[in-house]
């Protein structure tokens, strides 16, 4: 090849590179979640549009299986122990998932943003942990849940008042297949 055949070469290769490199890929988009809107009590909070467990048909897409179960569990300031009413709420997520068998779940605990980063960390996957060993020990193979510690990263709430820390202090459960 020629010294003006290379340049040809090397500058197509080039451009070829810049093209991709400029348009990329699109990034991914997380499942759709909605906040929970809690009482300062830290009440379990239900979308009046969520669809009882099962009613998501085989062969839904993670996102429809958000849509179908978008619940959320609250604690109390400093607890990881599950409230009567989250372990309603994991409940009806043991039946949803039962139902859905081909549907995993990662369950995320998050804090409010009293305290040290590092024990939000710690405390955000203690709840995440409970909620995962009512699943387990109600049926739910291990392997199908997974957890994940947030800590005070990602307020449903960025005010900093005791409505806004309840809201915070929560599990959030993300499906995939």
């Amino acid at each position: 090849m020629n010294m003006k055949g290379s340049a040809i070469a090397y500058t197509s290769a080039f451009l070829t590179i810049l093209i991709f490199a400029a348009t990329g890929c699109a990034p991914k988009q997380p499942a759709d979640q909605q906040a929970e809107i809690s009482s300062p009590q830290g009440t379990v909070g239900v979308s009046p549009s969520v669809s009882m467990p099962g009613q998501t048909p085989d062969g839904s897409s993670p996102a429809s299986a958000q849509d179908a179960f978008n619940k959320t569990i609250y604690f109390d300031y400093d607890r990881h122990d599950l409230k009567p009413e989250a372990k309603e709420v994991l409940g009806e997520l043991v039946s949803f998932l039962k139902a859905n068998p081909d549907l995993r779940v990662q369950i995320a605990g998050n804090c409010d943003e009293r305290g040290t980063n590092e024990y939000n960390i710690a405390l955000g996957d203690k709840r995440a942990r409970s909620a995962q060993e009512y699943c387990t020990s109600s049926g739910i193979d291990p392997k199908r849940i997974s957890t994940i510690s947030y800590g005070e990263e990602k307020p449903a709430d960025p005010a900093g008042n005791e409505e806004a820390w309840a809201k915070n202090r929560r599990d959030e459960f993300i499906f995939s297949k």
